[in-house]
């Protein structure tokens, strides 16, 4: 697959032949279902490989929902053939996890996908969380929250959760107002950083490829 790009357009995935644009294959996952929230999307819609294994996030971010079913899937980036899918908000394995979305791209640490969920409570609090899964199969392997805040009173909403990775541990940044290292293999916290968050932004929080992170300097 080094020879082709590929692209989540949100409910599309494609690969184009990385030299002549060509189209090789797509795959169409349907329209969106519901009301499609207000904004412009957020999320960048990144494809992460690893291992010849493609991994994304179908759907659009954004800023005050998730447009979609927020499916997490892997597939194989010369076919597009899927190898599983799942929905957070409909795994069974931990409550915290109804109603949670994707807010974020995954991110490949080991044997897991590590996924940055957020989700809105009745009492307008936005909650930051990550999941891991099996990457083989789409399992739960644990969750973590991250942090809570009020939810910002603006139709710009909150910036995405990033993550990074860093001796098999992942690093993430909440605008929900928290930074933290968490051991890899279990989710437990290493150390965690809180901070204060405004709940009105006074700028837009721009676009999607404009997403700040933490960045590993060795």
């Amino acid at each position: 697959f080094e020879d082709l790009v590929l692209v989540n357009e949100g409910y599309l995935l494609e690969a184009l032949d990385r030299f002549t644009g060509r189209l090789v294959w797509y795959r169409d996952h349907g329209l969106a279902r519901g009301i499609t929230p207000s904004g412009l999307p957020g999320d960048p819609n990144e494809v992460v490989l690893a291992d010849g294994e493609a991994y994304t996030v179908l759907g659009h971010y954004f800023p005050n929902g998730r447009g979609g079913d927020g499916i997490v899937t892997r597939f194989d980036p010369l076919t597009g053939i899927d190898r599983w899918s799942i929905r957070p908000d409909r795994m069974d394995d931990d409550p915290l996890l109804e109603g949670a979305q994707p807010a974020g791209p995954p991110l490949v640490v080991g044997d897991l996908l590590v996924v940055p969920l957020r989700k809105w409570t009745p009492r307008l609090e936005t909650i930051d969380m990550v999941l891991a899964v099996d990457r083989a199969d789409g399992g739960y392997r644990w969750l973590r929250t991250i942090a809570s805040s009020g939810k910002i009173r603006s139709n710009t909403g909150r910036p995405l959760a990033t993550l990074a990775e860093i001796d098999g541990d992942v690093l993430v940044a909440s605008p929900a107002g928290a930074m933290a290292r968490l051991d890899g293999r279990t989710g437990s916290i290493r150390w965690l950083r809180r901070d204060e968050v405004p709940l009105r932004m006074s700028v837009n929080t721009g676009f999607a490829w404009q997403i700040s992170g933490p960045v590993v300097c060795e």
